[in-house]
């Protein structure tokens, strides 16, 4: 997705797990897909390495973080619950080419479509928000891995044919390297 409204961000998880254990269940707490390893880890006995972020898919969260860069917008948001309310802020920056607020408020509980943003109205709310923001971007920065720049020239044949199979290289890139089932 290119933003981060529910329409893109909330989407479904189903797990299966091992002789369906837990087979049938839905939760309706929240989860993040950041989640998953350490649930994995954890339904086969293995220890959590130091430095691995998330939680467990089957105990969810009050709090869930995103972020969002692509194309010259920098977004981020928290979504939040607060009893039976839940308030989601985002955030944009300034002059961003989309033309996105820079900041958003909404009750999700009553306002599911992000339709009606309270920022302006709810002042106290947006301050809380923020620093609920910054903390979470503070905990998902620490430990983070930085990518590695590489270059693909110099990968071999058969690393760029597994990123041609996986669909991670286009047409012209795998059919460039000489990989002719690619190249029809």
């Amino acid at each position: 997705g290119t933003t981060l409204y529910d329409e893109q961000v909330r989407v479904p998880l189903y797990v299966k797990l091992p002789q369906n254990r837990r087979g049938g269940t839905a939760v309706r707490h929240w989860v993040q897909s950041i989640d998953l390893m350490p649930t994995l880890l954890s339904q086969i006995g293995a220890d959590r390495p130091e430095g691995v972020q998330g939680g467990d898919l089957f105990e969810g969260t009050d709090v869930v973080y995103a972020e969002e860069s692509h194309e010259g917008n920098q977004l981020e948001s928290v979504r939040q619950r607060r009893g039976n309310d839940e308030l989601k802020i985002i955030t944009a920056n300034a002059g961003n080419p989309r033309g996105l607020e820079e900041v958003e408020l909404y009750q999700m509980d009553v306002d599911a479509l992000e339709q009606n943003n309270l920022a302006e109205a709810q002042a106290s709310d947006v301050e809380a928000m923020q620093t609920i923001l910054a903390v979470q971007r503070a905990a998902a920065q620490t430990g983070a891995v930085q990518g590695q720049g590489g270059n693909i020239e110099d990968m071999d044949d058969d690393a760029i044919a597994r990123l041609c199979e996986l669909g991670y290289m286009d047409r012209e890139g795998c059919c460039g390297r000489g990989l002719q089932q690619y190249c029809d």
